[in-house]
């Protein structure tokens, strides 16, 4: 899929304070013009054109190029041409760089993947080129009409100042859940958000909170395994703060677009052993408590654990290969889809 972005010029960003400043300003830890890039790639798009206004430095667009979260994008067709998208002849001029579909991405709006993904085509150009629209090319020479449709509108925020980017960030937040996320990590995700929003702020990075989280067990553990009841209540607690401080480096890593194969290996290591130790410690506490009896249910829960554990394990490798492990997600969803229709969703 294309996408066409038309960057402003001086005459809009300068009300906003400084063109480098407005581009370059940060949402959850993204440079503004690269996180619009990066969503647009992970919802599809392959080919980008985008018009830079031929007073603007292209300095600013190869910074935002250096974000990791655009790490292996090609270079998008640039146009310096000033282009207006309420006239017939900027299209004309345009015309034989676009796809014979393509989707209007608006520089500044801020939404998911998910959501930039299931954009409907409309059949009218919009009333607002603020928000993103899947346009079809035929028609633009010959009448360029605007109209109401009844499509709604695309979720997410325009930025525009610093209260948008809280906006922004508050939105993101809300959407870092997996359709295979349980209740308790959706219910663990509305506590978090809070924390989230102001660590992607800081270069305090998801490993470290999920090592924070894993020493965290640990020390549980330790508590659990003293077989006493407030060393089982401050065990309980630590194991709970643990989760979210699990879940929490999980919703970073949604955020700032470090999902990669190692960081799901990670993930899923971390979690196996954060149990493992919490249900030893769970062992060793009721073994000193109650005697050896306990020893037996112990190993059990231990040997279902590790068992589990393997057939996640090969759940997620089955339906995709090692280097997009962390979408194994969606390409479970577009299996059951298959068995359920007999076919799979379509894609742009």
């Amino acid at each position: 899929m294309q996408a066409l972005m038309v960057v402003p010029g001086l005459r809009t960003l300068l009300p906003l304070g400084s063109p480098q400043q407005v581009l370059t300003q940060e949402v959850a830890g993204i440079p503004l013009l690269a996180r619009v890039v990066a969503t647009a790639l992970r919802a599809g798009v392959t080919d980008l054109v985008l018009i830079w206004p031929a007073e603007l430095e292209i300095a600013i667009w190869d910074e935002c190029c250096a974000s990791p979260a655009l790490s292996g994008m090609s270079r998008p067709e640039i146009c310096p041409s000033p282009f207006d998208p309420r006239k017939n002849l900027s299209w004309e001029a345009l015309a034989p760089a676009l796809m014979n579909e393509f989707l209007w991405l608006p520089w500044n709006f801020i939404t998911d993947s998910d959501t930039l993904a299931a954009v409907e085509r409309s059949r009218v150009l919009p009333l607002s080129w603020e928000r993103p629209v899947l346009i079809t090319k035929p028609g633009f020479g010959r009448s360029l009409r605007p109209g109401v449709t009844s499509t709604p509108p695309v979720e997410g925020v325009s930025v525009q100042s610093s209260t948008d980017i809280t906006k922004a960030e508050c939105f993101l937040a809300g959407k870092t859940g997996n359709p295979m996320d349980g209740i308790r990590s959706h219910l663990n995700q509305i506590f978090c958000r809070p924390a989230v929003r102001a660590l992607v702020r800081t270069p305090i990075t998801p490993r470290v909170v999920a090592c924070t989280g894993t020493f965290i067990a640990i020390v549980s553990a330790v508590m659990y395994s003293r077989g006493s009841y407030w060393g089982y209540v401050a065990g309980a607690m630590l194991f709970f703060a643990s989760g979210l401080m699990d879940e929490m480096a999980v919703m970073m890593a949604r955020l700032q677009f470090i999902e990669n194969a190692f960081e799901t290996w990670a993930e899923g290591f971390a979690d196996v052993i954060t149990r493992l130790l919490v249900f030893s410690g769970m062992t060793v506490g009721l073994y000193r408590q109650r005697g050896r009896g306990e020893l037996v249910l112990g190993i059990a829960l231990i040997a279902e654990l590790a068992l589990s554990s393997m057939v996640k394990a090969l759940h997620r490798r089955a339906p995709t290969p090692d280097y997009v492990l962390h979408q194994y997600s969606v390409r479970t969803n577009q299996l059951g889809h298959t068995a359920i229709m007999g076919s799979e969703p379509s894609r742009r």
